[in-house]
């Protein structure tokens, strides 16, 4: 899957005029310190593999859609 001949195969299988598109899914973590700061939430985001690395991560090209939000509390060493 990481080399071009992969690629090529796969997208000789394809009918004519269709093609591969890789989706990227990334998270990046994001402190919430107005609301608490024990709390932090991983938005997700959806991207194309086929949109080139300089753009889709760059936030001013809006090359990404952001698909939700993952909360994470901390947990103390007293709660375990």
């Amino acid at each position: 899957m990481w080399t071009g001949h992969w690629w090529h195969a796969v997208q000789d299988r394809l009918p004519e005029g269709a093609s591969v598109v890789p989706v990227i899914i990334t998270t990046d973590k994001t402190q919430l310190t107005r609301f608490s700061s024990s709390k932090s939430i991983y938005p997700i985001y959806l991207t194309s593999g086929n949109i080139p690395r300089a753009i889709h991560q760059n936030p001013g090209q809006h090359a990404c859609i952001l698909i939700g939000y993952l909360s994470v509390d901390k947990i103390l060493k007293n709660e375990l």
